[in-house]
Parts: C-alpha cells; structure tokens; sequence
C-alpha cells in the first residue's frame, strides 16, 4: 500500500506592509493585501510522522482561517508583490490570460 502524505501548518509569519497577492480577473487584476506566510510541514498521514519537508508559501484569509495559495488551490492566482514592486498593467494581465488559454489553465 502507497504511503499518503499530508501537509500542516506549524508556523504563521506576517508579511511586512507592502506585500500583496495580484489574482486574474476576466477585465484585468483583483490586488489585495497579503497578509503574510504559513510554514507547513509534511507528514504521513496514517502514521502523523514528519518526513522533514518544510515549505512556506504565501496565504490569504478566509472566514474558517489561513489558507495557502497557489495555482493548485486557485487558478486565478498569478503572483506575489513585494513592497514597492508595481502593480502589473492591464496589457500583462490580457498577456498572462492569453498564455494560460494556450496551456489550459483556466
């Protein structure tokens, strides 16, 4: 029988003002702010042993907590902003959908 793995989270870490998560929108981008990572850490499932992988992604919050983000969980995610990067344009944006519809991801 294959061993399942499965993920907790063991650490939250507030990002610093200025980060923000941009997500595709169908007229352009919907930016808001991030408010910070998680640090999860894999086990295995049955036996709730560590393999030892970590890996700290960036979240957002819901109403039943934090959740991790990534193409994965949202498809309509596109990337992180770090303090002082500028926003993307609407032509980016168009660019991205674009290249997306060409791999299927929708």
């Amino acid at each position: 029988m294959a061993t399942e793995y499965c993920m907790r989270t063991v650490d939250f870490r507030p990002a610093p003002a200025g980060w923000r998560i941009v997500w595709l929108t169908d007229s352009g981008v919907d930016i808001a702010p991030m408010p910070g990572w998680i640090v999860r850490e894999e086990l295995e499932c049955e036996r709730g042993r560590s393999t030892g992988y970590r890996d700290v992604v960036a979240t957002r919050v819901e109403d039943h907590g934090a959740e991790p983000i990534s193409l994965g969980t949202d498809v309509n995610f596109w990337y992180v902003l770090g303090p002082g990067e500028p926003e993307p344009t609407l032509e980016a944006a168009a660019a991205e959908r674009e290249r997306r519809a060409l791999r299927g991801i929708s």
